[in-house]
Parts: structure tokens; sequence; C-alpha cells
């Protein structure tokens, strides 16, 4: 249980900025001093970077294990990606195009709680909710394997962003079979109904054990769904 109360207090911005430290060899920077690497690094700590940074920063650091220093050398140069070894400050870096996923976003997030501009029909948004996560199992083809997901209890919701036109808000709730945990982001066209809201990807966010013995793991979208089954006639242990 500890572990459950950890993962459904843990916040949105540490899940989307999870640390990471680069540790430069010292003999690095002495056979490279014209890069400037401990400077440059610096600067790139205040910039978005993704995992396709990193992987086009270990392609350089391969050039560089051959005595060849030019970023010429490390190919493909993309717009979507760049060495870390190299000043990010001249990238105009977004979400959108360094491929960083909207509800993975965490820009322009909301530090401080605001109120919603507009009154939210709870009732109503758990509905769509439970509606939304079953459509997800069924259009899988996993539905002849898993319970129905019922609703239980909206823990948190929580203003992440907002625009004149729109707002993206955060939910995090509870279902069964089971006490499973769950987090989804949905973005709100102001004055528009619940039912036109656009509801993004789930994430399950409390172990699930056993719960989804019954999805052999064939494929990687297996291994994912583990997570949104509860096996039918499974005995959870």
């Amino acid at each position: 249980m500890g572990f459950l109360r950890k993962a459904v207090a843990e916040g949105f911005i540490e899940r989307g900025l999870p640390p990471f430290f680069i540790r430069i060899p010292e003999k690095l920077v002495q056979m490279y001093p014209g890069m400037r690497l401990g400077e440059v690094m610096e600067q790139n700590s205040h910039q978005l970077v993704s995992p396709f940074d990193l992987h086009h920063t270990l392609l350089h650091l391969l050039t560089l294990s051959r005595r060849e220093s030019s970023m010429e050398d490390v190919q493909p140069i993309m717009e979507d990606r760049r060495s870390l070894f190299v000043s990010l400050a001249d990238r105009n870096g977004t979400c959108e195009n360094l491929n960083i996923l909207s509800e993975s976003c965490v820009c322009n997030t909301l530090t401080k709680s605001e109120p919603f501009p507009f009154d939210l029909d709870m009732k109503n948004i758990g509905g769509i909710l439970e509606k939304k996560l079953n459509h997800l199992v069924e259009s899988q083809g996993y539905s002849d394997k898993c319970e129905k997901w019922k609703v239980q209890k909206l823990i948190k919701n929580r203003l992440l962003r907002k625009t004149n036109s729109s707002l993206d808000i955060l939910i995090r709730f509870r279902a069964k079979p089971g006490r499973a945990y769950f987090e989804v982001t949905a973005q709100v066209n102001i004055g528009k109904k619940t039912d036109s809201w656009k509801i993004k990807d789930f994430l399950r966010i409390s172990t699930y054990g056993n719960e989804g013995v019954c999805i052999p793991v064939v494929t990687d979208l297996d291994k994912d769904m583990k997570g949104f089954c509860y096996c039918k006639n499974q005995t959870i242990i």
C-alpha cells in the first residue's frame, strides 16, 4: 500500500520531468577544449530536451571516440533532435516540434492551483471516463478476457493549462473491480458540453500485479494493456 499511495500522490510535473543527470569525464573536457562542454551542458540544462536528443548525443559520443569532433559526423541531423554537446539556445524547442505527446508536455503547465472557470458536472464526467476506458479495452480486442471497469470515485481534478479557447484538465480516479487508480488528461473547449471533451491517453498509476495475467505478452501493446485489464474468472493473489 505504501507504493500505491506514492503512485497516486505523484505529481504531473515530476513525472513529466524525471531527474536526468550527465557527468562529463574530465578527460573528455581536456581532449576537446574547443567544445566548451561544461558551459554548453550548463546552458542546455535550461532547455527543453527529449529522448531523441539523448540518442543523438550518444551518436556524437561515438564520433568523438574516433577522434572526430565535428557535428557534421553526427548523421542524420534532424530538426527534432540535436546532440546535447552542442548549444540548444538557438532551437525553438516546443513539445509539438520535438514530438513530445501533449499529455506528457509540461510546457506552460500551471504550477499553482487555479479554480475552473465553470462548474464541472462530476457525475457526467465519471460516466464519460468509464465509457472511454472500457472502449479502450474493447478496441484492442480484450473484452472477452477482461471485466468491464466501473468508476468509483474521482480523486483529483487539476487545471494544467489554459488558453482563451480551451483548458487541459488532469483527472485522477479510482475504478473497480479491485482498487485500480487511473489518470487521464482532458482537453476542454470552453463553452462546450462534457460529451464533446477530447479525452487523451489513460495512464495506470497504481500497481496491478497479476490482474492482467490472462493477456499473453506477444506484442508491446499486450504488455501495455496488462494494466488496463482485470481478468475474468481470475483469482487475484
